[in-house]
């Protein structure tokens, strides 16, 4: 089941928008949000994969795409990362 952003939280900050071309390495790379911060990954054009990988807190891998027009919420210290699939421009939308 994919998260909820929690009412309670608000946005202060947002990445800059990125393609297939200029998404930073650290997106792409296994990397997790602080605590109490959730993420919200927009996509604008195209699509992606959103992947959150197995761990010792969950047996299997989950994997979505995200197409545009869509988004997904990124839990706080969630261990994630993107994958390409092609042409796309997005953007991540902080909240706390």
């Amino acid at each position: 089941m994919k998260p909820i952003l929690p009412d309670y939280v608000k946005p202060y900050a947002k990445t800059d928008v990125f393609t297939e071309e200029t998404v930073p390495n650290k997106l792409i790379n296994e990397h997790n949000t602080k605590a109490n911060v959730w993420g919200k990954l927009h996509v604008l054009e195209g699509a992606l994969d959103y992947v959150v990988p197995a761990s010792e807190a969950q047996s299997k891998q989950f994997e979505y795409t995200i197409s545009e027009g869509e988004h997904i919420i990124i839990e706080p210290q969630l261990t994630h990362f993107v994958r390409m699939t092609g042409r796309v421009r997005f953007f991540v939308e902080f909240h706390k």
